[in-house]
């Protein structure tokens, strides 16, 4: 594996990759593209989570760091975009109720600007599952556990299609069995011929979707497709997108500007639909053009808020820099409770 400052090259391609689907599926509304899309584009970043990730024996600390990477910027950002919603409600204040509760309860209820920040507390509890699961069970019960819960987000999303939970914790279930196989997948000696047999999986997803077959695997609204077919056709697709990072990781300057993209995943994932939900590219016609400046415009931001240590604390989920600012807060207590005293 290519690495750089203990990064692995491809894997920043891969979410490169990866966010600008999520921009491009977001943007081209009604086409083959975004169905396609929607078949693997956030499945894909659950299981490069689930490749990236190493057992933690202290479930504890593990999930302090993971809200440090996670919550911290889900709170961070709703506390910035919220208040935008009540403004946009001002004329009409009798809707202040519900938007609190769409925001107290979070998950698939929220929309537009902020309907990215599912995937925050969404991803928080997998990786807490997960973890938790990798280190009580046996490999071979970890498997079985997997495939209970896609049987159970198949079964859920088939009898109570309206049922949720607050954060979008049912999400769960689809999501797990996508982070444990990332996590197996890691260890294989077979990753190449997975890669190559997925590729034809791609194709055939393709040629489903073309012919309208439902097919998606869309997490957010808990519409899983056709119960092991779609989930298998994902995985597929995402087999076939590392495949083609693996293959962009060894062409220099695709592999610079994609793995800056993918390095910056986490604002422009927020970010993306900040600006699409804006005025001027709202009123496009074009969707590859409101995708291109969506792109380009939260691309640039998160680069700017990458610049600051207390945006990349809050927002962006550095626990460098979120220790720093926890330091630096206790320093200051300190420094004015001995002003006091002295006073």
């Amino acid at each position: 594996m290519s690495e750089r400052d203990g990064r692995i090259l491809w894997i920043d391609v891969c979410k490169g990759l990866g966010i600008i689907c999520v921009v491009l599926g977001h943007s081209l509304n009604g086409t083959v593209l975004q169905h396609l899309i929607y078949t693997f584009h956030m499945p894909l970043f659950f299981f490069l989570s689930g490749f990236l990730h190493r057992v933690q024996p202290d479930p504890g600390g593990y999930a302090k760091r993971k809200a440090i990477h996670l919550l911290i910027p889900y709170v961070s950002f709703m506390l910035l975009l919220c208040p935008l919603a009540y403004l946009g409600a001002l004329h009409h204040p009798e809707k202040w109720s519900g938007l609190t509760k769409t925001f107290l309860w979070g998950g698939g209820h929220m929309e537009g600007r902020y309907g990215v920040l599912w995937f925050f507390t969404c991803l928080y509890m997998t990786q807490q599952a997960g973890n938790y699961l990798l280190v009580r069970l046996q490999s071979g019960t970890v498997a079985l556990a997997g495939l209970l819960s896609l049987v159970s987000a198949y079964l859920l999303a088939a009898l109570a299609p309206h049922f949720s939970l607050p954060l979008n914790a049912h999400v769960v279930l689809a999501a797990l069995p996508f982070l444990l196989i990332g996590h197996w997948y890691r260890k294989s000696q077979w990753q190449r011929l997975f890669e190559l047999i997925a590729i034809a999986g791609a194709a055939l997803t393709a040629w489903l979707v073309y012919l309208h077959f439902p097919v998606d695997y869309d997490m957010k609204s808990g519409n899983y497709g056709i119960p092991g077919l779609s989930f298998v056709l994902g995985l597929s697709c995402i087999l076939a997108v590392i495949a083609l990072s693996r293959g962009i990781a060894r062409v220099a300057g695709l592999t610079v500007a994609l793995a800056s993209i993918g390095a910056s995943s986490m604002g422009i994932m927020v970010i993306h639909k900040v600006v699409l939900s804006s005025g001027p590219v709202s009123r496009l016609t074009n969707g590859w053009v409101a995708f291109l400046a969506a792109l380009a415009v939260s691309y640039v931001s998160t680069l700017l808020l990458a610049r600051f240590s207390i945006t990349r604390a809050l927002l962006l989920g550095s626990e460098r820099d979120f220790q720093n600012l926890r330091r630096l807060s206790v320093v200051s207590r300190s420094r004015r409770a001995t002003e006091v005293d002295a006073a």
